[in-house]
């Protein structure tokens, strides 16, 4: 080869190398700019690089921003609750301030959260972690621990007011058993010495449970895929347009709600909105896997709280087919008895578990029972009202003096 061919291979390469240099400039120069701009982003920009990580070390993501944009097809859920956690599948924000909330023309509520730990900024709860470091009683749970009501009138605040013991509300909505045990391990265990953990526990967290586990379990053919997804603006938002091409961008979308199915059913003194799908049997092999995890978290957690000196309560939450069955059976489409057995069956195998490991366990159903001639849930949802938070709250503070776990303080 010449000198004048090899004066021009070399040239050729380095104009290949300068191009490759200004490629990756660009590529690297949008990755930082897409996320220094974020919270300015067009909504349909916004939404496609949500779930982007903040950094490769950190696991913190845009969407975790409290002033992030949000999209219709999300609604108000975006703007607080963060989902796809490998430890709590979601979690709230953490320093919401005076959001307010409506879910339903009857069910409206403001929302704060506050961050608990600075080795995990991303979450918040809400209830402030305590001044003084010490915490008497702490809640665990899914949607029925969080409240749909404002923080004034949730059980948790109520079984304060009436114990003189604080009590931390942790709840997350829509989440199960191994979420629970992962808060109290990462975001509790290692700060707090609670004297009591109460552990709410409702019919659908096997549900929960099942979907967490499968998604940690779920290996990819392709392990770069994910990656790039989790950690790369460019590439969710190549593939976001690419595949949502034609279609009606996400900003004009409405978003789809189970409420919207609902039927509203009244025996004259309750009115309650059915959706007829909730009658829906489940599949008796993911509710047995789903029931196996959940026992082993509760034993987990249970175990780790006695190292701690503490006192593990399990308080099993009725659910509200079975607790206004006589109403619900009116409007359910599908076998409304196989409903109610299953729900039946899952809380009496919980009472069956409680009493073999010896868990110290309050089944509020036959307490709240008592009171299905009241209207103790929203009639547009099926989350306790203030009045239904009420009776919750006296039930479990009545267990906890009989059981001799709590004396009422004097002020």
């Amino acid at each position: 080869m010449g000198k004048s061919q090899s004066g021009q291979v070399r040239k050729i390469a380095l104009r290949l190398m300068i191009a490759v240099c200004s490629f990756l400039t660009t590529i690297l120069a949008l990755e930082v700019a897409l996320r220094l701009f974020f919270p300015y982003l067009p909504v349909d920009i916004a939404y496609a690089i949500r779930h982007v990580r903040v950094t490769p070390f950190s696991k913190m993501r845009l969407t975790d921003y409290v002033n992030a944009p949000v999209a219709p097809l999300d609604g108000m859920w975006a703007r607080w609750l963060v989902g796809e956690d490998e430890d709590y599948d979601l979690y709230p924000k953490a320093d919401i301030r005076n959001l307010v909330f409506e879910l339903t023309p009857n069910v409206r509520f403001t929302i704060n959260t506050y961050r608990w730990t600075e080795a995990d900024p991303r979450i918040g709860f809400r209830t402030p972690p305590p001044e003084n470091g010490q915490l008497d009683i702490v809640a665990l749970g899914d949607s029925m621990t969080f409240c749909y009501t404002d923080i004034e009138a949730c059980w948790t605040t109520l079984l304060e007011e009436q114990l003189g013991h604080s009590v931390a509300n942790l709840g997350i909505i829509g989440t199960g058993a191994i979420s629970h045990a992962n808060i109290y391990t990462n975001l509790v265990r290692p700060y707090y010495k609670p004297k009591i953990v109460l552990w709410q526990f409702l019919f659908n967290d096997p549900v929960e449970d099942v979907r967490h586990r499968s998604r940690l379990d779920f290996v990819p053919s392709r392990p770069i895929t994910p990656w790039l997804h989790d950690h790369s603006v460019t590439y969710s938002l190549l593939k976001h347009f690419i595949q949502t091409f034609g279609k009606t961008p996400i900003s004009q979308q409405m978003p789809a709600s189970d409420l919207d199915a609902l039927v509203l059913i009244s025996d004259g003194k309750v009115t309650i909105g059915v959706n007829p799908e909730w009658a829906s049997s489940w599949d008796d092999e993911r509710l047995a896997k789903g029931m196996a995890l959940g026992k082993q978290a509760i034993l987990e957690t249970r175990a780790a709280v006695e190292r701690e000196g503490g006192v593990f309560v399990l308080l099993l939450f009725p659910d509200m087919v079975e607790l206004y069955y006589h109403i619900f059976r009116q409007a359910a489409v599908s076998d409304p008895d196989a409903a109610l057995a299953l729900r039946a069956a899952v809380r009496q195998e919980m009472r069956a578990f409680c009493a073999q490991e010896g868990l110290l366990c309050l089944d509020l159903h036959e307490a709240l029972a008592k009171h299905v001639d009241e209207q103790l849930i929203f009639v547009d949802d099926y989350h306790f009202n203030a009045r239904g938070n009420q009776l919750v709250a006296a039930i479990i503070a009545d267990f906890l003096r009989q059981s001799g776990l709590v004396q009422v303080r004097q002020e």
